[in-house]
């Protein structure tokens, strides 16, 4: 027997478990060649997960599902891209064919140091939004929200009880 195109049999399923999964759940080191492919007009193969034709070239996150020969466009959630290599959202630095600067709008300072030659985080407004903020790490910009009550407060540079901050964004509290 063979599993659907684009999936891998796991000889390490047991029943109930389905004994095929995707191929970044279930290698096939030293197995042999996978089953040719099935392509559809929407997928390379019948299942799995890759960067979609229809994304903007400057959208890192947009990627798409591929379920029985149809495809289902997703995107990643805030502020992380999509990485063909792991098939799985994941940082923008850690996605070689993105260009963070463009994706993420936002190009952070080389980093600083501390005493100890450690690189300070440095969190930056993420404008239109009370709630989120860019924080860069090593010179590498992540967005990031603020916990539940809490806003990015810019003159403190940091997350603070939303009553107290000062927010001319048009945005809502996203979490009531």
């Amino acid at each position: 027997m063979l599993c659907p195109d684009g999936l891998h049999f796991n000889p390490n399923a047991q029943f109930p478990a389905y004994a095929c999964g995707y191929p970044q759940d279930v290698p096939c080191l030293g197995r042999g060649v996978s089953q040719p492919a099935n392509p559809t007009a929407e997928c390379a193969h019948q299942y799995g997960y890759f960067t979609s034709p229809a994304a903007d070239p400057n959208d890192c996150g947009h990627y798409r599902i591929c379920n029985a020969g149809r495809a289902i466009e997703m995107f990643c959630p805030t502020g992380l891209a999509f990485n063909p290599v792991t098939a799985q959202c994941d940082w923008p630095e850690l996605v070689p064919t993105c260009n963070v600067e463009t994706y993420l709008g936002q190009q952070c300072p080389p980093a600083a140091l501390d005493q100890s030659g450690n690189p300070i985080v440095t969190n930056f407004k993420y404008e239109g939004d009370c709630y989120a903020f860019y924080s860069c790490m090593n010179g590498h910009a992540r967005i990031l929200s603020c916990d539940r009550g809490l806003a990015f407060d810019p003159v403190t540079s940091r997350c603070e009880d939303a009553d107290r901050v000062q927010c001319d964004a048009k945005s809502v509290d996203k979490y009531i």
